[in-house]
């Protein structure tokens, strides 16, 4: 029998049970595929569509025309002939170039040994790689890779953004291109960003995108630099702008993903209140990206309650308490769902059950269930799994009572996933040992015992095991 199955425990050991359960592959597989779907790089609002390229018409004239200027030219172009074939460039969206137009055009461009006199091919780069299969092309070809950047911190703000601009479309459209220009940009661009004049910055959401590209190849080689990234991303939670939040929020939650130690430097308390407003913020227009500021703030907090091994300040854990309070509201559906998984994070997490009072929490949350969508409804059984498995037997007694309790465990228990089904078994088993209240109140439905008997057949030998353990238990009750 392991440690936390043992009835005489009493509850003693949730600490190395909420170990043993997190190193399982069950969460480990659960907690992966959730933070996975978290990284997903934020799209670029010039994302290409192949839907959109067949709505719209070739413009072969301007092709023709870029091609014919092009054949027209012997070596390389002077300013005139530059500026010549970018006006010809914006009459062209780049996904109709093709990858013989993007090498010719190169080809024909002034090597940039600095970057002070050649802003205007700046401009041409930045329209082809603006969309992300011709920034992939262009990104492969020698030209880019020795571009010298050294002159970056001496140009204006206007041709700062329009660098980092481009960097940033060849480093969304392939992160291991994060290699090569973390050798020659990324040295010239990390003063500027940690340095004092970033917050002038008429573009400041574009350089905080392009810092957390670099977070990967940072973490490689060093560490104290990329705390200094952490800590600027924390300096402009302040802002107000949507789009500059949902940069900074995501670099967050990047430079914590890379390294769980940083949860450690969120001590501030105003901080921690900054993030709740985030959380709770209510814009005038309520678009896309005010709305995933919200969803973020949250996701932020939901490394907190993760990662169990690293202790944050214990104002964190309060306001968690209250985000979750506030938010397992139906009527808020998209941090509604987001909550849905922050409480499943929480009470995993021992600091957060020995700091909030969370029984309220649970019994908003029990109240949202027949109201949500299908997908929000698999969410909300896992992190009622994570309940029962997690808290304190003793501090369910009142729930396990309700009629309500066993109206959602009948439907848990038959939700078609051997995964969480699995996990529901492993939750009551554990209860079933610590606590004969329980097994007296599944003796009053019958429709549990039904259920149990049919996930019996079922080929998992855990779950059969553990489904034997369980009614042997309940006979015992019934017997007394």
């Amino acid at each position: 029998m392991d440690a936390w199955e043992d009835p005489n425990n009493n509850g003693n050991d949730e600490i190395r049970a909420s170990k043993a359960y997190k190193g399982s592959d069950l969460y480990q597989r659960n907690f992966t595929e959730r933070i996975d779907d978290t990284m997903t790089m934020v799209p670029d609002a010039n994302a290409y569509t192949e839907d959109s390229a067949q709505l719209e018409t070739i413009p072969q004239e301007y092709l023709e025309e870029l091609r014919f200027k092009l054949s027209r030219i012997n070596y390389c172009m002077n300013s005139a002939e530059i500026a010549d074939i970018l006006q010809i460039l914006e009459q062209i969206d780049s996904k109709f170039l093709s990858e013989s137009d993007i090498r010719n055009i190169v080809q024909c461009l002034p090597n940039i040994t600095a970057l002070a006199p050649h802003q205007n091919i700046f401009e041409l780069l930045n329209r082809i790689s603006s969309d992300p299969e011709k920034a992939l092309i262009l990104s492969e070809l020698d030209y880019v890779q020795q571009i010298n950047f050294s002159q970056f911190p001496d140009i204006s703000d206007e041709y700062k953004i329009l660098v980092s601009q481009t960097v940033l479309y060849m480093l969304r459209c392939n992160p291991d291109n994060a290699e090569i220009f973390y050798q020659s940009f990324f040295p010239v661009f990390i003063p500027y960003f940690t340095g004092p004049s970033l917050y002038k910055s008429p573009s400041l959401a574009m350089h905080l995108n392009v810092a957390e590209a670099f977070i990967p190849m940072v973490h490689k080689n060093e560490s104290e630099i990329l705390l200094n990234i952490f800590r600027t991303f924390f300096t402009f939670a302040y802002r107000t702008t949507s789009e500059c939040l949902l940069a900074d929020l995501h670099g967050i939650c990047t430079c914590i993903y890379t390294v769980p130690d940083f949860l450690q430097e969120i001590k501030d308390e105003q901080f921690l209140n900054q993030l709740k407003y985030l959380a709770t913020r209510r814009c005038v227009t309520d678009d896309r990206d005010s709305r995933e500021v919200r969803q973020y703030a949250l996701v932020v907090f939901e490394y907190i309650a993760s990662f169990t091994n690293v202790k944050c300040h214990e104002s964190a854990y309060r306001v968690i308490g209250e985000l979750l309070m506030e938010n397992l509201d139906q009527s808020q559906s998209e941090v509604c769902s987001e909550a849905i998984f922050l409480l499943g994070f929480a009470v995993a997490n021992q600091y957060f059950l020995t700091t909030v009072d969370y029984f309220p929490i649970i019994q908003r949350f029990f109240d949202l269930f027949e109201n949500l969508s299908v997908s929000d409804q698999k969410e909300w059984i896992q992190s009622f799994a994570n309940i029962l498995y997690f808290v304190p037997p003793m501090n369910l007694e009142d729930l396990v009572t309700k009629d309500q309790f066993f109206e959602l465990l009948d439907d848990c228990l038959t939700y078609d996933e051997s995964s969480v089904q699995e996990r529901f078994i492993t939750a009551l088993h554990r209860i079933l040992l610590s606590s004969n209240t329980l097994a007296h109140a599944i003796l009053e439905h019958p429709e549990i015992i039904d259920d149990l008997n049919d996930l019996a057949s079922m080929d998992s030998s855990v779950i059969r095991t553990r489904i034997e353990a369980i009614m042997n238990i309940i006979k015992k009750a019934e017997q007394e």
